[in-house]
């Protein structure tokens, strides 16, 4: 009983942050779902394929999210937390590049066959 009352001493602080959280959480969903409306409409325009709009679609979500989720550990005030996932960010970054970049060749050497 001791260590559950210490618990909640301990993380009580959080406790007034969390509607500022859930803003952000909800600002963050209304920015993801135009971003990917933007995404959609211009892909489409510009009648890139199916298959590319959607993962265009899911990188834009991804990123959307995990960005979002990094505002909320930054409002929490658990910015170590925050930087940490800034920092894989760029890793899935680096290898969602590699992976257009094959696809972008596939669909060149598709075309010219």
């Amino acid at each position: 009983m001791e260590a559950w009352r210490s618990f909640l001493e301990a993380n009580i602080v959080y406790l007034h942050k969390l509607p500022t959280a859930l803003i952000v959480l909800a600002v963050s969903y209304v920015v993801i779902q135009l971003a990917k409306n933007v995404v959609v409409r211009t892909t489409t325009l510009a009648k890139v394929d199916r298959a590319a709009q959607t993962m265009l679609k899911s990188v834009v979500s991804f990123f959307g999210w995990v960005l979002a989720l990094a505002a909320v550990l930054n409002v929490m005030e658990l910015s170590e937390l925050s930087l940490a996932l800034g920092g894989s960010i760029a890793l899935i970054a680096m290898a969602v590049a590699t992976g257009l970049n094959n696809v972008a060749q596939d669909l060149l050497a598709g075309i010219f066959l």
